[in-house]
């Protein structure tokens, strides 16, 4: 090939490529077999879009002067974000292949297109206005007959079916247009349980903290705050008011006020039959939202962020480290108790050191999770006699697992508001600051040390082979003052005395080696003496297990044991007994 041949086709290829480069000039669709529905574009960036089902209305949504897309027709208002998003998805992805009917009368009728199912109209700035009429299923049934160009396609069921939205779920169901991360400030001012009016005022501080400002001023627990402003801003309407509808005259039940990155909406609700209802703000629109929304966010979030006022824990079951319940000097024993680990068991370290039970540590924890701000002193001091926050109060100490620090509450007075019985409380660092708690928490807190005692007397490791009961005095009409009972030639029986007591066996290895208290005891009262009589649990050899010491009102009355182990020194604390184990302990002196 010579030069000029080459040359001449170089300079065709790049004459190509420059119109090739140069020109966005797409082919028409009637010589595609396979084209997108909105021809390349995206319901994005597009100013208005319409769609009609057969026989009904028309839905119409457009861009505002905001550049936002709001419903216009048949209704003005906000659109759902999250099914026009949806919409926006199913339509920009649609693609429809062509096929052989010819846009005629007959091709028409053979689709389903002479009467569309549905007329879909999309516009854009720039005058481009693409319609698609939607026809009858395909023979997949998975697709639709389209109309576009003059021209029959086929195309998928998802744009469809991302239109078949009623006019209530296309609508905007938020209340409020913020979420949490762009909201800066919330009031919510609500009726609590004893009638009073009261504010929760929270602000985000530099940092992104949230602060409390009222009732009282202060940090806010991290969690609970944010739960709490969250649960606020996703108040949302479950039904739509038709009509006018003529809000209450009296001042609202839930008055809330979000200032943020959107700017600041204030919402008036009121409640009725454990429903709200109000106007959601900068709509005009009324709603109503039932009760479950209301205990969620006005009672439940609400209450949670009110309890970590008092207690610092966002979950006391898992954080709680330890617990002081001091009611001062000359009222009571200190109560101190304490684990080292989240899964540690919890001991009693104060007035004595022993294990504590499971269930009764699980009930402290359940009053320190449910000592919450029922409601605000305002004005009210801890020095105020009225309060009983003064020398006579309960000084309660927490402190979280990886903390060394305890946060002290002080407990005073009973108050009654209605019928909802409370205490005086506040933070031993804001005395200034007294709130109202359920007195039921409080009780809980009141109760002595000897509550949260295991109530496990025994638990030998080894076969009982040997009983011996020695009394401080023998009753008048019985013999001696000790027996012993003990195996011999496999049987069980009772020195000095024929026959066999094998029943006196299986009680002391089947209730005996294992025996649990219905109560626990403090053996420093008077009443206390010297045991009436003891039991020594031992081996067949003699060899001691353990000793049990009793103190004995006569029958009829409740029976209470105090344990010791060998080489250990006896507790103070003794345990009531169940009466049929009483009564077959009684029965070893018949």
């Amino acid at each position: 090939m010579g030069l000029r041949t080459t040359l001449l086709l170089l300079f065709a290829a790049l004459a190509l490529c420059a119109v090739l480069w140069f020109t966005d000039e797409k082919p028409p669709p009637q010589a595609v077999a396979e084209v997108a529905v909105l021809d390349g574009r995206s319901l994005v960036e597009c100013r208005r879009m319409r769609w009609q089902f057969a026989d009904q209305p028309a839905i119409e949504v457009s861009r505002g002067a905001d550049g936002a897309f709001a419903l216009s027709d048949p209704i003005a208002d906000a659109v759902s974000v999250a099914h026009l998003r949806q919409i926006v998805a199913a339509w920009d992805s649609a693609q429809m292949v062509a096929t052989s009917f010819q846009d005629d009368a007959q091709g028409r009728q053979e689709t389903g297109l002479s009467r569309p199912e549905l007329v879909f109209t999309a516009e854009w700035p720039d005058g481009t206005r693409v319609q698609i009429d939607v026809g009858t299923p395909g023979v997949a049934k998975d697709d639709r007959f389209l109309r576009r160009d003059g021209r029959i396609w086929r195309g998928g069921q998802a744009p469809y079916e991302s239109l078949r939205v009623g006019l209530d779920d296309l609508r905007e169901r938020a209340v409020f247009r913020a979420m949490e991360p762009q909201c800066s400030e919330l009031v919510v001012e609500t009726v609590q349980l004893t009638g009073k009016r009261e504010r929760l005022h929270l602000q985000r501080a530099k940092g992104g903290a949230w602060r409390l400002l009222a009732p009282l001023q202060g940090p806010a627990d991290p969690v609970r705050a944010m739960q709490f402003v969250a649960a606020v801003l996703s108040l949302r309407a479950d039904h739509f008011l038709p009509g006018p509808v003529r809000l209450p005259e009296r001042e609202p039940d839930v008055l809330v006020v979000v200032r943020g990155a959107l700017g600041e909406q204030t919402a008036r609700l009121w409640t009725e039959q454990g429903q709200l209802f109000g106007q959601i703000p900068g709509r005009g629109v009324n709603f109503n939202a039932e009760n479950r929304q209301y205990g969620q966010i006005f009672d439940n979030a609400a209450q949670n962020l009110r309890a970590t006022i008092l207690v610092p824990m966002d979950e006391v079951a898992t954080q709680l480290g330890e617990v002081l319940l001091d009611p001062g000097e000359g009222r009571g024993d200190r109560i101190r108790l304490s684990r080292v680990s989240e899964a540690g068991d919890w001991r009693l370290l104060e007035p004595f050191e022993l294990r504590a039970g499971a269930t009764p540590v699980n009930e402290l924890v359940s009053a320190l999770v449910n000592l919450r701000a029922i409601e605000f002193a305002d004005g009210v001091a801890a020095a105020e006699p009225r309060t009983g926050l003064g020398a006579g109060r309960l000084q309660l100490s927490v402190r979280r697992l990886e903390q060394k620090q305890l946060t002290t509450i002080w407990l005073g007075a009973d108050e009654q508001r209605g019928d909802v019985p409370l205490v005086h409380a506040c933070r031993a660092d804001e005395p200034g600051s007294v709130v109202l708690v359920p007195r039921p928490a409080v009780e809980l807190l009141r109760r002595p040390w000897t509550v949260y005692c295991r109530l496990d007397l025994l638990r030998l490791p080894g076969a009982v082979g040997r009983l011996t009961v020695s009394r401080r005095a023998a009753p008048a009409g019985t013999q001696g003052a000790e027996r012993t009972f003990r195996v011999a030639d496999g049987h069980w029986r009772l020195e000095g005395a024929e026959g066999r007591c094998d029943e006196v066996g299986g009680f002391a290895n089947d209730v005996l080696r294992d025996l649990r208290g219905t109560a626990a005891v403090d053996l420093r009262q008077p009443a206390f003496g010297e045991p009436d009589w003891t039991l020594v649990l031992a081996r067949e050899d003699g060899d001691e297990l353990a000793r049990l010491r009793f103190w004995d009102g006569g029958a009829g009355t409740v029976l209470v044991a105090q344990p010791v182990l060998p080489a250990a020194a006896p507790s103070p604390v003794g345990f009531e007994l169940e009466a049929w184990v009483a009564k077959s302990l009684r029965e070893l002196w018949q």
